[in-house]
């Protein structure tokens, strides 16, 4: 089972349906639940008993009282006894440093590795991360614009995220 809570600032509190979207691909998204929103009410919370095995990937889409339509960032859980995915690096494209997004199934050490697009190394470093989503910074000031794809690997699992800097 998956616990999905998410707080409301007080500026968001327009919001009046806030609809729990869910992928395996982190592509296409089906409704898992929609909840009416309050201006009252700060706090929300579901409980995904149909959690599948892997990762599964979640968003919120909130309507506004006037019918506009906003996305909350993709979340990942990981649902294995290992592993551990990359979910997201913002902003991308990157200028100087990135906020590298990563879940993970347990607390383990992850090589991080950044390659050009002609396969070549151009950056390495080590971090520890806990269960659960962890923000980690990526300082990218030395590489040159182009595209480039970080991979991070642990234990036999591998995550690779492509990235562009400006």
């Amino acid at each position: 089972m998956a616990a999905i809570n998410w707080e409301v600032a007080e500026c968001c509190s327009k919001y009046v349906i806030f609809e729990l979207e869910k992928s395996t691909d982190s592509r296409n998204f089906t409704l898992t639940t929609s909840i009416n929103g309050s201006e009252t009410n700060k706090f929300y919370f579901y409980n995904d008993s149909r959690l599948g095995k892997g990762i599964s990937y979640y968003r919120l889409k909130m309507t506004d009282t006037d019918g506009s339509v906003k996305y909350s960032k993709v979340i990942a859980i990981v649902n294995d006894e290992k592993g551990f995915v990359i979910t997201s690096i913002a902003p991308n494209p990157v200028q100087q440093t990135a906020s590298l997004t990563i879940s993970a199934a347990k607390p383990s050490t992850v090589d991080f590795k950044v390659y050009d697009v002609a396969g070549n190394l151009v950056k390495q470093w080590q971090s520890t991360i806990a269960a659960g989503n962890n923000v980690l910074q990526m300082d990218v000031a030395a590489l040159t614009n182009g595209t480039y794809h970080v991979l991070a690997s642990s234990s036999g699992d591998k995550t690779v995220f492509r990235f562009i800097k400006q």
